[in-house]
């Protein structure tokens, strides 16, 4: 063996070796968040009747969605571009980390003033009452929040201090869990809502203090830039994740309104809901491997190790496949007796559950993708992926739904994750082959 080939495959050991002490603390941390968040689902789905769950898992889709909103994709580009940057240019990456956390409060504030100035209207779309501007204003919080804590672990992810990402994910996960649980258990719906922007509000100031320390031990200072050359590669970036993640949010948010809409159609957005964060549950697992991909694939594409990025990528596979397959096939086999937690309702409901543990394994390999083509710089490819999932997700709702209810958005999901992982495919094998060349 060549001197070359054993300094290649040195530097992959080295690669692997890193990649999966990284993914520990996140494993770690996505193990205790997914408790606390099934915990919270479980107690607070009890507390509530279905109809004011499904109530309450709508407004959280909105939140989600307009929290992507406020952040425009700045979070995804803070984990490539100071990943790219902070060993060779650290003021750069200081600069973009500044620019990024306060294009991100900026949109959170004017997104969040724009949601409770339109607490009518919001109210009697999302929740179908006019006397409900009191779980909008509750909500608000969260929007600004939860936007502010993508963009604060994307400065942490590029970073690559995987410790404190999960520390962060870990906060974002407790903290509302247990804001939502002591506020349904005080007020009903509106004070679980309040209670889960509260949660938010604590994890983001926590978790920038975190981002702040960890720069601080890098010798990095925060800064901010008017320069296009710090803007523009960020929100060239972000605007290409920004739709992507629009795409998807604006799916979910679609597919639960179109349900609701219907007789008993809040009961059933509970039923799916339920059954939807058990898979959210199977797919945090693998999910913590793709934040670990990104950045690491990110440096040694800067690096030109494409033979090391390819060797990583195809391991992330293998795993994801596997972290997935595993507790989806359990879940599935005890399906009953896992809704059953929820309430009797829930455990005589089933087959939303099934075909979402199925799903789980090419929602899960999605993760990968989406991470691997970020990283490779395939963004076209990226976004046609997720108008392919919004398009599979959209036609099979509409037809499915008004007979099938939950399971019918259950099937919409297997759908739209099978279509968007074979669009992204050849794109990325082939720009894999072209780095490794």
């Amino acid at each position: 063996m060549s001197k070359a080939a054993r300094t290649l495959g040195a530097l992959t050991r080295l690669s692997r070796s890193a990649y999966l002490a990284s993914t520990g603390w996140l494993l770690i941390s996505a193990v205790a968040s997914r408790l606390a968040a099934l915990a919270s689902t479980v107690v607070v789905s009890r507390l509530l009747v279905p109809a004011s769950f499904g109530r309450l898992a709508v407004i959280q889709s909105a939140i989600t969605a307009l929290a992507g909103l406020a952040g425009f994709g700045v979070g995804v580009a803070l984990i490539k571009r100071v990943a790219e940057v902070r060993l060779s240019e650290p003021g750069l990456a200081g600069r973009y980390v500044g620019t990024g956390l306060l294009a991100t409060f900026a949109g959170g504030v004017g997104v969040t003033a724009l949601y409770v100035a339109s607490a009518h209207p919001a109210s009697v779309w999302l929740v179908r009452s006019s006397h409900g501007q009191g779980a909008i204003v509750a909500s608000s919080g969260a929007i600004l929040f939860t936007a502010l804590l993508t963009s604060i672990q994307g400065g942490l992810a590029g970073m690559e201090n995987f410790r404190r990402v999960a520390v962060s994910q870990g906060l974002q996960s407790v903290l509302p869990s247990l804001g939502l649980i002591l506020g349904a258990e005080l007020s009903g719906l509106d004070g679980a809502l309040g209670g889960f922007s509260a949660g938010n509000a604590l994890a983001a100031v926590a978790s920038l203090m975190i981002l702040r320390a960890t720069l601080r031990d890098q010798g990095i200072q925060i800064g901010w830039s008017r320069q296009s050359a710090v803007w523009k590669p960020l929100f060239r970036l972000g605007a290409s994740a920004f739709a992507a993640s629009l795409v998807v949010t604006a799916a979910l948010l679609f597919g639960q309104l179109f349900l609701a809409y219907r007789a008993h159609g809040y009961a059933q957005v509970a039923l799916f809901n339920v059954a939807y964060r058990w898979q959210l549950g199977v797919m945090l697992l693998p999910g913590t491997l793709a934040v670990v991909l990104l950045p690491t694939m990110a440096r040694l594409g800067a690096e030109g190790r494409g033979n090391a990025s390819t060797r990583l990528f195809k391991l992330n596979v293998r795993l994801t496949a596997l972290v997935s397959a595993v507790p989806a096939a359990v879940l599935a086999l005890l399906a009953a007796a896992v809704l059953g937690l929820s309430g009797r309702y829930y455990g005589h409901h089933v087959a939303p559950l099934r075909i979402l543990m199925l799903a789980a394994v090419p929602g899960a390999l999605n993760n990968v993708l989406s991470s691997a083509s970020v990283s490779l710089g395939a963004m076209r490819a990226w976004l046609v992926s997720d108008l392919v999932l919004a398009l599979a997700f959209f036609a099979t709702a509409v037809v499915l739904i008004p007979g099938e209810g939950a399971t019918g958005l259950a099937l919409a999901f297997l759908a739209g994750y099978v279509a968007t992982d074979l669009a992204l495919i050849r794109p990325i094998v082939r720009r894999l082959h072209v780095n490794a060349g």
